[in-house]
């Protein structure tokens, strides 16, 4: 509650300005950021990059915000399935791979490389929805069963 009131606080233009210190930030993170092994600001590297990100996340979350996301954006829908995101990611990227290495598909062009990446999030964002539906939601409403 004070973090939603200190970004509440914070003027729009100020968060603009966050936004797009973000986007710039990753745009040039090469130079921002070094990542060579046994360089000493590569220990901040990580550190960094993840307040960066706890900032633009943090810009978003209050419920009064300008800056919101509605619930009909895909960014909330996918907020939705998040934790299935989370665990079945890999798990769909390991398959397609022993897959295409079973069939001597070559992951090694743009072509390839995209279609490889879509099919995996297609099907990643498919297991969470399904998992989300036929999982997740049974239980969180069995939770809110209990609560009263």
């Amino acid at each position: 509650l004070k973090l939603e009131k200190l970004i509440n606080y914070l003027k729009p233009a100020f968060k603009y300005l966050i936004i797009v210190g973000v986007i710039l930030a990753v745009v040039y993170q090469r130079y921002l950021f070094c990542d060579r092994p046994g360089h000493i600001q590569s220990v901040f590297s990580p550190t960094g990059k993840a307040i960066m990100f706890a900032l633009l996340i943090a810009v978003f979350l209050p419920r009064d915000s300008k800056l919101r996301f509605g619930d009909k954006n895909i960014f909330s829908s996918l907020g939705k399935i998040s934790y299935g995101l989370y665990v079945y990611h890999i798990v769909v990227i390991h398959v397609l791979l022993n897959l295409c290495n079973q069939y001597c598909i070559h992951i090694n062009t743009a072509a390839t490389t995209v279609g490889f990446m879509v099919l995996s999030f297609g099907l990643t964002v498919l297991i969470s929805m399904l998992s989300y539906r036929y999982f997740e939601r049974p239980f969180l409403k069995l939770r809110e069963k209990f609560r009263r």
